[in-house]
């Protein structure tokens, strides 16, 4: 089931019960969100990926773009927004309220207890692919990914690295859906003990650390450190996502702008945007707001008599 963000302050579940992942293909060309922990060193490899319950358009930043597509701000990309993923209690919250219960995030304390952390990298990605009917673009194609890029690695990203990250990055989506879109769960999980299980990360759709070098950077993070998310579209456009420039909390935020913590410690993700306080009227406004509430009363009352 996806969760469906209805307010800044709160979140509601879809309809029905939806046990399947999002490929990212038809009919929604919306992926879902994966996480992604993956051990590629040495002898011993493995990897567990898990369906966060949200969708990639749940956090495009709003935009229109080059080809004049109009991209609607996801309520994940915003302001004032932390939702927590507990991977032991197999449960969300956002902003300290707890939303959804129904989970399986077990994958990752299984890769957690049978890998080497320090080998290890985490990421998150989503994809979805172009849809055009006749002359008219409804979803351009776009990429989800986390990473901490140059100015360099930016510079060099395009269009068509974009939109090959897009279709590599749906293959992976589509993989994993086989793997757990059958589960009665409604956010799932998979583990792959070793290099050469079906579900091994690295390998689903020749996805590799890197996209299969379609992407400039390493999409994969340290265990302990923080990382940014950034969309990518097939016009050639990279957006940090959730990047706020006037916001308050930004020095507990990597780069100033939306950011990702895994703790492998605690077993849990979180997701914060920046913090934005609405403005406190200074005194002289209250003065004057009084001052026309009277002008308008005594001008009632004359038009009484």
């Amino acid at each position: 089931m996806k969760l469906k963000l209805i307010a800044l302050a709160a979140l509601a579940l879809s309809g029905a019960a939806q046990a399947s992942l999002d490929s990212g293909k038809a009919p929604t060309y919306n992926s879902s969100v994966l996480f992604v922990a993956f051990d590629n060193t040495g002898a011993s490899k493995s990897s567990a990926f898990v369906d966060l319950g949200f969708n990639l358009y749940d956090f495009t930043p709003g935009y229109t773009t080059a080809g004049g597509q109009t991209i609607a701000e996801g309520a994940l990309s915003r302001t004032n927004v932390s939702v927590v993923w507990n991977f032991n209690a197999n449960t969300i919250t956002f902003n300290g309220k707890t939303v959804a219960a129904k989970n399986d995030f077990s994958a990752v304390s299984t890769f957690l207890s049978n890998t080497q952390q320090s080998e290890s990298r985490w990421g998150i990605a989503a994809t979805g692919i172009r849809h055009q009917e006749g002359e008219t673009l409804i979803a351009p194609d776009l990429a989800l990914t986390s990473g901490t890029p140059t100015a360099t690695q930016l510079r060099g990203q395009d269009a068509g690295f974009n939109s090959a990250a897009a279709f590599v990055g749906t293959d992976m989506t589509v993989k994993a859906q086989e793997l757990i879109g059958g589960l009665p769960v409604d956010n799932g999980s998979y583990y792959a003990p070793n290099g050469s299980d079906a579900g091994f990360f690295p390998n689903m759709g020749a996805f590799g650390t890197k996209w299969q070098a379609n992407l400039k950077w390493e999409m994969g993070t340290v265990f302990g450190k923080k990382t940014n998310l950034w969309l990518l579209d097939g016009e050639g456009d990279e957006l940090a996502i959730a990047n706020q420039v006037d916001a308050e909390n930004k020095a507990d935020l990597l780069n100033d702008k939306g950011t990702f913590y895994f703790d492998a410690v605690n077993n849990t993700l979180s997701w914060t945007t920046p913090t934005v306080t609405a403005a406190v009227p200074e005194p002289e406004t209250y003065a004057l707001a009084l001052i026309g509430m009277l002008a308008v009363g005594v001008a009632r009352r004359r038009a009484a008599r």
